[in-house]
């Protein structure tokens, strides 16, 4: 669905004088009134002097001016990013243009999402044609939308020779993580047409640069530490048979918590690898339980996510067989996290952090009297 900011017509006059810089006499009052019914066109000398499109803000130029390669580089997920755009013109001539005779056009869409489609806001600083009154003499430019465009026309007759400008910008509608990193969006090219009467007319074109929207995904602050030893096995934890446990009273079992977090505009996955390694005998990885979920899976790798700025915790289950441990002896128990984060877009680097901790543990000694 096309959304196009309206404002109202007094007030959008004034932005308009603005915009609109007319360089020859302004017709009369009278003349304003009478505008829009058929008048003579002179047009003889009509020439469009300069005609161009330029990228005012919402993106940097990481090129030269002679390529220039536009790039947000998106610092927060949220919809509603403005790149913003002006339409500039020359035009020389003789007398006035009639009604309808200088039309410019633009795209209503240029920025598309990863399945391809559009996916923005259109908004320009013109009334549409319907806001304003037809006895209105104020408004000379309007426009409308045909054909998955906007034109824009002269709907007051206008000088021959004039300067302006009209603004117009498009919105992101989605959040960050619903446009693919560093695609080139379609290029704002814009068109203006004079009719000169007698089937004759000016005709030119003007290319506004296309933009794309850098984002990524970064992980820090991750760290490992014990969270609790277990005698006995926790229902909560799962099924110990899908892990391979028989006889579950057999084992120690210690529980440890990785706490990491991640800032992203990007979606990623995120995956685990654990070692555990202890002084004596049977030592292993049981499972991981990722943020979020309530048991524990040997699966180590995440979906695609699409979440920041949080501060996530995962934990990690190993398993420690308990007759290899001898009354009255102190042992540690040695363990180590690999969290790599893959970028979706396969743009950037995967990151990777390693954190390690160590469980020191001593049975009690016996209190003689």
């Amino acid at each position: 669905m096309i959304k196009i900011k309206k404002a109202c017509p007094r007030a959008l006059s004034m932005v308009l004088s603005v915009m609109l810089v007319i360089s020859a006499v302004i017709p009369s009052a009278t003349s304003r009134s009478q505008a829009e019914e058929p008048i003579v066109t002179h047009t003889a000398t009509q020439q469009i002097v300069s005609f161009a499109v330029r990228l005012n803000s919402g993106a940097a130029n990481k090129g030269t001016e002679d390529e220039p390669d536009y790039v947000w580089k998106a610092d927060k997920p949220d919809a509603g990013h403005e790149f913003k755009y002006q339409l500039d013109y020359v035009l020389s001539g003789e007398g006035e243009l009639s009604p309808g005779s200088v039309r410019f056009t633009l795209p209503l869409h240029i920025l598309r999402d990863r399945d391809g489609e559009y996916a923005d806001l259109f908004e320009i600083a013109l009334p549409s044609r319907e806001d304003v009154p037809s006895g209105d003499t104020e408004n000379e430019f309007v426009y409308k939308t045909e054909n998955g465009r906007a034109v824009i026309y002269n709907r007051l007759a206008i000088s021959a020779a004039q300067t302006g400008s009209v603004q117009f910008s498009y919105k992101t509608e989605k959040q960050t993580f619903d446009y693919r990193d560093m695609t080139v969006s379609d290029s704002a090219t814009a068109e203006l047409s004079i009719d000169k009467g007698e089937d004759e007319h000016l005709y030119n074109t003007a290319q506004g640069p296309p933009v794309a929207i850098d984002t990524g995904a970064s992980l820090s602050s991750a760290s490992k530490s014990l969270y609790y030893a277990y005698d006995t096995w926790q229902d909560y934890w799962g099924s110990p048979a899908s892990f391979g446990i028989e006889d579950t009273e057999d084992y120690l079992y210690l529980v440890w918590r990785i706490e990491y977090d991640v800032t992203a505009t990007q979606p990623y996955t995120l995956s685990f690898k654990d070692t555990v390694a202890g002084e004596y005998g049977d030592t292993s990885v049981v499972g991981i339980q990722m943020n979020g979920k309530d048991t524990y899976s040997d699966e180590w790798q995440s979906g695609v996510l699409s979440s920041t700025g949080e501060h996530a915790y995962s934990f990690v289950l190993t398993k420690h067989l308990k007759e290899t441990y001898e009354p009255y002896i102190t042992y540690r128990v040695n363990n180590r996290i690999r969290i790599r984060l893959h970028p979706n877009d396969e743009q950037d680097a995967d990151v990777n952090i390693v954190s390690s901790a160590v469980y020191t543990y001593s049975q009690p000694k016996p209190d003689y009297p």
